[in-house]
């Protein structure tokens, strides 16, 4: 910030603001004084622009790094990731008291030669991407430039330490599911992964959906086609588990008199067995059957994790 002005009977003093970094509200008072934007100024709301040219306004933060010693005579503040750095076109200037002032300095308030091109505002000048809180994330992609990143396991990368990542009020370093809500900290089997985020103690199957009827009905079905066996995966609380990849299928002989009632498969899938996941927990197992199941019944059983055999009867003709 620049100011000059006599304050002497009948003159009026003047304040110049070129480059600044303003963290805070400003407050232009109610004295004679005459406000000057000389432009390329930032702060955290627009309070401290006066009708400069370049200047950013109306931001969340200023993005400012801690008072330390960055080299020089004095400690500085640096400008971190954020709306400061190269603000100031080169070459840009203003006349200061009938003087052509360069805005972008030679030397910084460190005595560091400032780089050709555009300048930051503020009083230090910063070339590269640094890493102000020293936590390995640099500040252009780091969400919190001045708080290190705690790498706990949870949401590592972001730059910003978490405590309790899910919010369900158990912190990060003790809760079995720190990126699911968990409040209880329910572990159905003892595993230390608690039922919201553990598949194996939390899974809710629903099916089998058409074509196929789970037992007792028996389902009529044409030997060495595919079946589409179709199922809902949910958790404890509802919700639809995504991240299903594999499943366990059995075939068992089956005397035929068993099913209480036979119902045609109406639809077949084309292709080999596997799994697809449809989305929103909704899955589809094909099952190719052979030809040599003409004239037989089978029991085939679904295993999806839960440790059940999701069980579906079958007759089949050519």
């Amino acid at each position: 910030m620049i100011w000059y002005g006599g304050g002497r009977a009948g003159e009026t003093d003047q304040w110049n603001t070129d480059t600044n970094i303003f963290d805070g509200t400003c407050s232009q008072g109610t004295g004679p004084g005459v406000w000057v934007d000389g432009g390329y100024n930032t702060g955290s709301d627009a309070s401290c622009q006066n009708g400069g040219t370049g200047g950013s306004t109306a931001l969340t933060s200023v993005h400012l790094g801690p008072l330390a010693d960055n080299g020089g005579p004095t400690e500085t503040v640096l400008p971190l990731a954020g709306p400061a750095l190269g603000i100031v076109p080169a070459s840009t200037s203003v006349t200061l008291n009938g003087s052509n002032i360069m805005l972008c300095p030679v030397t910084d308030q460190r005595g560091v030669t400032t780089e050709p091109g555009s300048c930051d505002a503020g009083a230090v000048q910063v070339d590269e991407v640094i890493d102000a809180d020293g936590d390995g994330v640099l500040d252009d992609v780091d969400g919190c430039p001045t708080d290190a990143e705690d790498f706990d396991g949870v949401a590592d990368g972001d730059g910003c330490p978490e405590t309790d990542a899910d919010g369900d009020g158990v912190l990060d370093d003790v809760d079995n599911c720190p990126t699911d809500t968990n409040p209880g900290q329910a572990d159905t089997d003892g595993d230390g992964a608690g039922d919201a985020c553990d598949v194996s103690d939390s899974i809710v199957f629903s099916g089998f959906h058409a074509p196929v009827n789970a037992s007792p009905t028996l389902n009529a079905a044409k030997a060495g086609q595919t079946i589409p066996l179709k199922f809902l995966v949910t958790n404890s609380s509802g919700a639809p588990v995504t991240t299903l990849t594999s499943v366990s299928v059995t075939v068992s002989s089956l005397a035929c008199s068993n099913g209480s009632t036979a119902d045609a498969i109406e639809e077949y899938s084309t292709g080999a067995s596997g799994l697809q996941n449809l989305g929103g927990g909704e899955y589809q197992f094909n099952w190719k059957t052979p030809k040599s199941y003409v004239s037989s019944c089978k029991t085939l059983k679904l295993d999806v994790g839960d440790g059940i055999a999701h069980t579906a009867l079958f007759s089949f003709a050519k």
